[in-house]
């Protein structure tokens, strides 16, 4: 026991320093955070619009589905083909439904199947993209 070596946060936190790492995590907490920020907003203005208990679960389902049957095939997308480009396409639309969701709500005119269906949508993005740095091999082209 001897042998062992003390690790101190000092240590653990050299992982942060510069590099493609740490600019990955700090992109992904940010996204991430934002991702989960607008599927509460989503929530939020789809019980704004509806109380039918029915309409509410078809939103949960639309957010859940995506994840339980897209999983496996991100992992496997991921694994076959760029990372870092599944990684910006899975960002571009993500962004891209955020602002499509941000003028519908800005111009009054969103609707309970715009929220389903941009739901599903970002939703069916999301798995993809959560999958990408956890396949086997981490972004080798960076």
């Amino acid at each position: 026991m001897s042998g062992e070596v003390k690790l101190s946060t000092r240590h653990a936190l050299r992982v942060l320093r510069p590099g493609a790492f740490r600019r990955y995590i700090i992109g992904s907490s940010i996204s991430d955070t934002g991702t989960w920020m607008q599927v509460m907003a989503q929530g939020y203005v789809m019980s704004t619009l509806t109380n039918k208990a029915l309409l509410l679960g078809m939103a949960n389902l639309a957010a859940g589905l995506p994840m339980l049957l897209l999983t496996m095939a991100g992992g496997s997308a991921a694994d076959r083909f760029d990372k870092r480009k599944i990684l910006l396409a899975t960002q571009y639309v993500q962004i891209a439904l955020a602002i499509c969701m941000g003028f519908l709500i800005r111009s009054g005119k969103i609707e309970i199947w715009h929220i389903l269906a941009l739901r599903l949508q970002l939703c069916s993005a999301f798995p993809i993209h959560l999958k990408c740095p956890r396949s086997t091999h981490w972004c080798p082209n960076w």
